[in-house]
């Protein structure tokens, strides 16, 4: 009996923490690009400094600034691509998705 309330209470708890943080995310529309052609794109935050900046999924040839959350590059490939920023702030991280077209 005391494991299964445990567990219950583990995802009850992981629940209610984890839940926030869902609630919070957002898709962002990246400024629209065209190959070849130098990209940049800020991405803001109202979080606590010092923040660290994060991306996974950029089209090819962008990347992100850790620092300052400037996505910047020159794209090699057309298309629309959803890829993930995500913003750190001490231990709290949040992320959203973002939709980045190149021409």
């Amino acid at each position: 009996m005391k494991s299964s309330f445990f567990s219950r209470f583990l995802i009850v708890l992981a629940a209610l923490v984890l839940a926030p943080l869902a609630v919070r995310a957002q898709t962002i529309t990246g400024a629209t690009g065209q190959v070849g052609v130098n990209y940049s794109y800020q991405v803001t935050s109202t979080a606590n400094p010092p923040v660290i900046y994060g991306a996974t999924g950029l089209p090819a040839g962008l990347a992100i600034n850790a620092s300052s959350g400037l996505i910047t590059g020159v794209p090699s490939a057309a298309g629309t691509v959803v890829g993930s920023v995500s913003v750190t702030s001490g231990v709290l991280t949040n992320s959203a998705s973002i939709s980045i077209t190149i021409n």
